[in-house]
């Protein structure tokens, strides 16, 4: 689920059909479900490779982000960034 949660936030729905029912959901239950209290940390996924929102009220979503990555990397062949690593 997680898995397909980052795959609406990339805008790959459309090469993950398993993922459909997480395609549909609105922001408001994107953050529910990501337990994220910052709605803009989902206003563009780039906010992860930016260190100062992904290094404080961004961290938790950048935390799942960074471990849902490699997968989503290797299941669709694209090549993310990782997004920084907080200290």
């Amino acid at each position: 689920m997680l898995y397909c949660t980052f795959i609406r936030q990339l805008g790959l729905c459309h090469q993950a059909n398993e993922c459909e029912k997480e395609c549909a959901y609105n922001d408001i239950t994107m953050l529910s479900v990501l337990k994220i209290k910052d709605p803009n940390c989902l206003k563009f996924i780039q906010v992860c490779n930016n260190a100062q929102a992904a290094c404080s009220n961004c961290r938790d979503y950048c935390e799942l982000y960074k471990n849902q990555i490699v997968l989503i990397n290797e299941e669709i062949g694209t090549d993310y960034n990782h997004g920084v690593n907080c200290k």
